[in-house]
């Protein structure tokens, strides 16, 4: 049986959210630097991708569970 995006969405847990979206130690590295490629706009595009590697990452073990 192949799987579905919309069904792994709905197996992801309020717990597994938080755990997705934090990146905070990550995103506290870049900020406290002072070089310029780490401007506001970069910290956003930074977050975006953390969080979409860690989206992938659950989606990866799910996929093959």
């Amino acid at each position: 049986m192949e799987k579905s995006f919309d069904d792994f969405v709905s197996s992801l847990s309020d717990e597994d959210i938080c755990n997705i979206a934090d990146i905070n130690q990550e995103l506290a590295d870049v900020r406290n630097t002072s070089a310029v490629e780490n401007l506001f706009g970069n910290q956003i595009a930074v977050s975006s991708y953390l969080i979409s590697l860690n989206l992938l990452r659950y989606y990866h073990e799910w996929v093959n569970a």
